[in-house]
């Protein structure tokens, strides 16, 4: 189930559609229990060449998730 809202995400990046694709890859959580399917949406985005809304992911995430260092690098670390 994962691996398939994944690559959904992926087609509709590609089809430009980014709000879908957040959808996709980050359905309905919020809080720092998305943390991973933020990152992983960041990564896909950079992955497809949109990497100044992969750079805008990581800040939103970095600011949602607050100052915490166990928070904060990883998504240095990605970025």
């Amino acid at each position: 189930r994962g691996a398939a809202r994944r690559a959904l995400g992926e087609l509709a990046i590609e089809a430009g559609d980014l709000t879908a694709a957040r959808r996709y890859f980050v359905p309905g959580q919020s809080g720092p229990a998305d943390l991973d399917a933020r990152r992983r949406f960041a990564r896909a985005l950079a992955k497809q060449g949109q990497h100044a809304q992969a750079a805008q992911e990581y800040v939103e995430s970095a600011q949602q998730l607050g100052g915490d260092p166990r928070v904060r690098v990883p998504l240095l670390r990605d970025a």
